[in-house]
């Protein structure tokens, strides 16, 4: 029995234990157990115990009324917060847009000076260098060849130096004999040859700047545009420079290096190409190196634009998140920062990343000193939809003084004589009760104060105090002996009762009027609803059609950095073309006059390997010289057809234009079958992976188009699009370049089948469809495509991703971005209503073009689907 009394002990020491020391018995029920262990909302009840019936019917009345503001007000949150991150997924793509722009001249640089590095007018200087015999006649020659490059592409540096890194010839201040070793790149070129050309963006002394003494080039896009007084002559700080070094090989064996620089600081170019092509916003470049004497973070250039109208003077750009010391201290090239900041008071949200880091031809070296970290960051700006951030809590503000005036107030009004008539009441039953307690009791204070009255009868107990008698109440008769105490308390009670009555009228007039009010008030309130329901209404369609928008921008956006992207080859291959026009034996074999001198010419085989190096580097089908004005071709790469040579030219008239107008001409043109394949042209099946463009290592490689011209095009009147550029060459004697053109060099890049085009554009947005066609007559042709499709999600997923989307939305979007893989992507897919598709091209190829989007199906799932017209004449 002993036993079971003290295992049933424990059991119950237990039990109290867990409810932290009380018995579960002590408490009345679970309720009584939430409020006393936590003391807040113990107070919160005790409060409301001790409420008057007034407060009570406020509260209530208030707390439903704020319910539905509180709904209101979680739904202009969450439409903010959606719009918030629909616009981070815009800017992503458009910093990515901003990241092509400051690679994108790089690697222009790059090709053009890959083409240098074959001309004979450097080799034979080298030659003559070395034997210590170098003649005026090749130094003039190759320094007119190098200011050409300077002058053709806007950069400050254009060097050669022989194997040992002394400059040979330069194309500004002379600087022959001296040893130059920017930022050490000639002893990485001198010891990594086999890792072919460098392209990096270095920190160089002004020192050196002034002592090369280049043209103070302010470049930009458009020359109406302002540019930024940054320039390193304006500030006299060392200067961020991109170079680009390439080796200039002999048997495989360094001869001779290659230096061009482009200086960053105050070009306009880089950051106007983003913003004017997007329309309006922020774009700069910030040098960030820790170096003596040049602690970044520094703004280096910039370019702003709102409402069409441009500016880089009086900014005032505050950013409130640290972006840029954030940006400064990250290594990582595909990490992407997000920051909020205003210009001139207007709000804006930031997003930056890291430029490309150093980055070599052939293989990523693994020595980390090799691969120096990026030395520059860019930073993209949007501006805030400034309308939806007011629309939401204007709508809360009208609905808490909605709240006040209908339903709030005519509480207060019927509190005031509520109170009153209480209080008469009270005083009444105290007068003539005789009794000191008061009329209304709370039963919390009438708990308390039994509760303190058996603790003192305890305490008074054990000290041995007998209770004193009760005495017994005196009558309101016997206190009122006298005939004028009568009278009083007679005058007392009137007035009394009067109060109360009038008090009572007052308190039933005050709720009649707030439950039966009159038709003016009625009206008003009816006004006041309308008002309420109208703004909240407008505030959800308002940020409905703010989402459609900022879905329909994006295609807008997106179509923008397609049209880029569609250029970026093109221009590349405009400057390399511009920069053979000046290769010595490509002038020479364009003063022959006929075909049999041409080919008996030992200059032939020198022209066809320089251009069939063209079309092995670039991935381009055609590679060609062509004689003006007689338009048949001259030479063409080694890798195509040699009995073209000698046969009239009838792809177009380009070479004609050229000649008359002696300029390099850029169009997308489109050629028969049965021409193009007169050439046996190769296949190339060029995706980003194969191209290495910079900044960008793709994750993995896609299929192969089924629409390569040579694949499918079987019909002789089947379009072959390409991407063409004719650039005038003129006699090797013509030093001034005065005596007309003699030659034009043709190339011409395939766009049938090919996917880095598309790559490209799909590296910035992880998601959707790109695609080119081509409306030929009233059939449309689909020419490449890809299409990343969002896979099928859970319930679960979907959740998780919508809040994601709400309260983390810049890691969402970080997430969507680092799940995207090549190998997801979809080739070759076509539109569904193809209808729909003809309407739209045909609006876009009208003069001007069109900004219209449409929905149409792919793979029965809707896209917004946005068309930008290319092509057509573009001097290069």
């Amino acid at each position: 029995m002993w036993g079971d009394e003290k295992s049933e002990s424990r059991q119950q020491s237990e039990r109290s234990s867990a409810f932290g020391g009380s018995s579960w018995k002590s408490y009345s029920g679970p309720a009584d157990f939430v409020k006393q262990k936590i003391p807040f909302l113990r107070q919160i009840d005790i409060w409301w115990q001790r409420a008057n019936l007034v407060t009570k019917v406020f509260v209530a009345f208030g707390f439903l009324q704020l319910l539905v503001i509180a709904f209101s007000f979680l739904e202009s949150i969450s439409f903010k917060a959606a719009v918030h991150y629909t616009r981070i997924k815009v800017a992503i793509p458009e910093l990515h847009l901003a990241d092509i722009s400051y690679g994108m001249k790089m690697d222009q640089i790059g090709f053009g000076f890959k083409g240098q590095s074959r001309n004979t007018a450097f080799s034979t200087l080298l030659g003559e260098h070395y034997s210590d015999a170098t003649t005026t006649s090749s130094f003039s020659t190759a320094k007119l060849a190098l200011q050409s490059e300077i002058t053709n592409r806007k950069i400050e540096y254009a060097t050669l130096l022989d194997k040992h890194g002394v400059i040979v010839v330069n194309a500004n201040f002379d600087r022959s004999g001296e040893w130059w070793d920017p930022a050490g790149l000639i002893s990485i070129m001198r010891a990594n040859t086999a890792m072919g050309q460098i392209k990096t963006t270095e920190i160089l002394p002004y020192a050196d700047l002034q002592r090369e003494d280049p043209p103070n080039h302010r470049e930009r896009t458009n020359d109406g545009d302002p540019v930024p007084e940054l320039s390193a002559f304006d500030t006299l700080r060392d200067p961020l420079v991109r170079f680009i070094v390439t080796p200039i090989l002999s048997s495989g064996v360094l001869y001779g290096i290659l230096v061009a620089g482009d200086v960053v600081d105050g070009k306009a170019a880089i950051p106007d190409r983003v913003v004017n092509t997007l329309g309006s916003g922020y774009a700069a470049v910030y040098q960030s190196d820790d170096a003596p004497g040049n602690p970044g973070p520094r703004l280096v250039t910039y370019f702003f634009k709102e409402n069409g109208v441009p500016k880089v003077d009086g900014l005032r750009v505050t950013e409130s998140t640290r972006l840029v010391e954030r940006l400064h201290k990250v290594k990582d090239r595909d990490e992407v920062l997000f920051g909020n900041g205003y210009i001139n008071g207007k709000e804006m949200v930031f997003v930056g990343k890291r430029v490309n880091p150093r980055l070599f031809e052939n293989s990523p070296p693994d020595d980390v000193i090799l691969a120096a970290p990026p030395k520059a960051f860019v930073i993209r700006g949007l501006h805030v939809i400034e309308i939806l951030e007011g629309m939401g809590p204007a709508t809360d503000l009208f609905g808490l003084v909605f709240i006040f005036i209908v339903t709030l107030v005519p509480i207060f009004r019927a509190a005031k004589p509520a109170k009153k008539y209480l209080s008469a009441r009270s005083e009444m039953f105290e007068t003539f009760s005789g009794c000191k307690e008061p009329l209304y009791v709370n039963k919390e204070d009438e708990a308390e104060r039994l509760r303190k009255e058996a603790l003192k009868r305890e305490r008074d107990k054990k000290k041995g105090i007998l209770p004193p008698k009760q005495k017994e109440a005196e009558s309101v008769n016997s206190m009122s002996s006298g005939f004028e105490e009568e009278q009083v308390y007679k005058v007392q009670k009137q007035n009394l009762t009067r109060l109360m009555g009038t008090a009572r009228n007052d308190f039933i007039e005050a709720i009649a009027k707030w439950r039966l009010p009159s038709f003016r008030e009625q009206f008003f309130e009816w006004i006041i609803n309308l008002l309420g329901v109208f703004l909240m209404v407008a505030n959800l369609v308002l940020s409905l059609h703010l989402l459609t928008l900022n879905l329909r921008e994006s295609v807008r956006t997106e179509n923008g950095i397609q049209l880029i992207t569609f250029n970026i080859k093109v221009n590349q291959m405009a400057f390399g073309f511009r920069g053979m026009s000046n290769n010595a034996a490509v002038r020479q074999l364009s003063e022959l006059t006929s075909v049999t001198d041409v080919q008996s010419s030992s200059l032939l085989s020198t022209v066809r390997t320089v251009l069939n190096g063209e079309i092995t580097v670039r991935k381009i089908e055609i590679a060609m010289m062509v004689k003006v004005p007689e338009l048949w071709v001259m030479a063409v790469a080694t890798d195509l057809d040699a009995a073209v040579i000698g046969t009239d030219y009838t792809f177009n008239d380009l070479p004609t234009k050229v000649a008359d107008d002696e300029l390099q001409w850029i169009i997308t043109d489109a050629i028969p079958f049965s021409q193009f394949k007169t050439l046996g042209a190769p296949i190339h099946r060029d995706s980003l992976a194969n191209l290495g463009y910079t900044g960008f290592s793709p994750d993995g490689e896609i299929g192969y188009s089924g629409l390569i011209a040579a694949d499918t095009c079987q019909e002789d009147d089947a379009p072959i699009v390409g991407r063409m550029t004719a650039t005038p060459v003129w006699a090797s004697t013509d030093t001034s370049k005065s005596n007309g053109v003699t030659a034009v060099l043709v190339s011409g890049d395939m766009v049938n089948g090919k996917t880095a085009l598309n790559e490209w554009a799909m590296e910035g947005f992880k998601a959707g469809f790109v695609g080119v066609y081509i409306l030929q007559g009233n059939n449309v042709i689909l020419l490449s495509s890809l299409l990343k499709s969002a896979r099928e999600a859970s319930v679960q997923e979907l959740i998780r991703n919508a809040i994601a989307e709400l309260f983390a939305p810049e890691e969402e979007a970080r997430r969507l971005q680092n799940e995207f893989r090549v190998e997801d992507l979809k080739i070759d897919v076509d539109l569904d209503d193809q209808d729909e598709l003809r309407r739209l091209l045909g609006l876009a190829g009208k003069t001007g073009g069109t900004d219209e989007i449409v929905t149409i199906n792919i793979e029965t799932r809707p896209y917004y689907i946005g068309a930008k017209q290319v092509g057509g004449w573009v001097p290069g």
